[in-house]
């Protein structure tokens, strides 16, 4: 298909890229409810034209297309748990890694052919559904929605939950993913891991907003440490 017959098909570059960067805004809005769900302070995102970040994400544009369409999303993931490597145990805090940095490679023909959507993963991560190997992974996931559904649940699928895994114990149409040896174990502990990782998170961030009102404090009171 030549160019101008597959940019007639597709949504012009201005609105897929205002689409887009809405629903990147739009995801710091609905994240924060399970923030205030869990009791957990929750910053105000930075905007600029291509980059939103806060403490826990950051969101970058990286490439675009040759008519200057959005093509490539980069999201740090940051403060949230996930297995860097197969753990000798459920709580194996030397497994534990708390940064994880995703690729989202969006088609052209974006709004159309979610399907297409494309996750790949910079950082290492033991889970059932994404490889085993490789400085950059596959990850399978079912895109459910568009891009702001996307920095919803990558977080929770990192945090295993139940419903972002899909193990096939449960889910009656699922496989055992990239990794079926990650995919045993968590279907043996799958509780415990939920839990684990979850408590982890809470308590990790309790840890950061203590550290950063005893930084607060010391501003006040003239301390300063270089």
């Amino acid at each position: 298909m030549r160019r101008w017959e597959l940019l007639a098909n597709v949504f012009p570059a201005k609105i897929v890229n205002l689409r887009i960067k809405t629903q990147i805004t739009n995801f710091f809005r609905d994240i924060k409810k399970y923030y205030d769900e869990n009791n957990v302070l929750f910053d105000s995102p930075v905007i600029t034209e291509n980059k939103w970040y806060n403490s826990d994400f950051y969101i970058y544009i990286e490439k675009f297309y040759s008519d200057n369409a959005i093509r490539t999303v980069n999201y740090i993931i940051k403060n949230y748990p996930g297995y860097s490597k197969e753990p000798k145990e459920v709580r194996d805090l030397e497994s534990i890694s708390f940064t994880h940095h995703f690729a989202i490679e969006i088609p052209r023909s974006y709004p159309k052919d979610l399907h297409k959507i494309r996750i790949l993963l910079k950082t290492p991560l033991y889970h059932p559904r994404v490889s085993p190997k490789g400085s950059i992974r596959n990850v399978c996931y079912v895109v459910r929605g568009e891009i702001d559904r996307v920095l919803n649940e990558l977080p929770f699928f990192v945090m295993m939950k139940k419903d972002r895994v899909e193990p096939p114990n449960i889910y009656k149409n699922s496989d055992y993913g990239l990794n079926s040896k990650a995919m045993k174990w968590y279907i043996r502990h799958m509780d415990e891991i939920i839990e684990f990782l979850q408590s982890l998170w809470i308590s990790y961030h309790k840890i950061l907003q203590n550290n950063k009102k005893g930084i607060s404090r010391q501003a006040k009171n003239k301390i300063v440490f270089l």
